[in-house]
Order: C-alpha cells, then sequence, then structure tokens
C-alpha cells in the first residue's frame, strides 16, 4: 500500500488518497487506541504455550498472542524497462492501479488465472 501512488478504492476517500498517506493515517488511529508501532528485525520467535517471545536481539517483548503481519514484496519478471518505469506505467498491484489505466491499452501478467481474473474486473477485452 505504501508504495502506490493513488489508492482509488478505499472507502472514505471518494478521490482517493496516495498510498503512503492512507498507511500513516491507519497508524496514527492504531496508536490513538494505544498500540505501540515497532519497526524491527525480529532474530528469534518463541512459542510457547502461555508467554510468547520476540527477540529483536538485546530486547525482547513478551505476551499472550502474537499476530503477524508480513510486507509483500512484488514478483519481478526481469523484462527491459520493469525497474525504470515502475510507477510511470508498469504496476505490481491490479487492483490498486488498475483504475489508473481506465480507458487505456495495459498489459496484464501473472502467474495461473490470477491475471485474468484481475483483468476480468475491469472493463478491457482479454486476450491470452
Amino acid at each position: 500500500m505504501t508504495s502506490t501512488d493513488e489508492i482509488e478504492n478505499y472507502p472514505g476517500f471518494p478521490d482517493g488518497i496516495p498510498g503512503m498517506d492512507l498507511s500513516m493515517k491507519m497508524a496514527e488511529q492504531a496508536r490513538k487506541f494505544g498500540t505501540e508501532i515497532i519497526s524491527a528485525t525480529v532474530e528469534h520467535v518463541r512459542l510457547e504455550p502461555d508467554i510468547k517471545e520476540l527477540n529483536f536481539g538485546r530486547d525482547s517483548l513478551y505476551g499472550p498472542n502474537v499476530l503477524v503481519c508480513f510486507g509483500t514484496e512484488h514478483r519481478h519478471i526481469g523484462i527491459p524497462g520493469e525497474e525504470e518505469y515502475y510507477g510511470k506505467g508498469v504496476s505490481y498491484c491490479a487492483t490498486c492501479d488498475g483504475p489508473l489505466y481506465r480507458d487505456k491499452e495495459m498489459f496484464v501478467i501473472g502467474g495461473g488465472d490470477s491475471a485474468i481474473r484481475r483483468a476480468s474486473t475491469f472493463p478491457i477485452s482479454v486476450r491470452r
């Protein structure tokens, strides 16, 4: 979400919102309700039945539950221009960025049937 220039399909933002701005608003709201946000690399996890431990090197956190929230990494296909045109016509999220290409010719690339499923959510002609 943070690397998306414009999110147009999130409730409450009828004119769209940059992904980083939406992410910051979500973090702000979580903090309002007492959430402490820590950005660190977890080096070790201990998931004993009652108390769990997350170790960050010199520091550890202990608690009864662990919620794992992974980030995302886009799968690059290695075509010429892919890196230099990221955000300038090359996107990795059809749901997020598809509306930016409305009424424009585009290609959707994906593994299995994922590309066809994503492309079918937009009014375009699909060719295999």
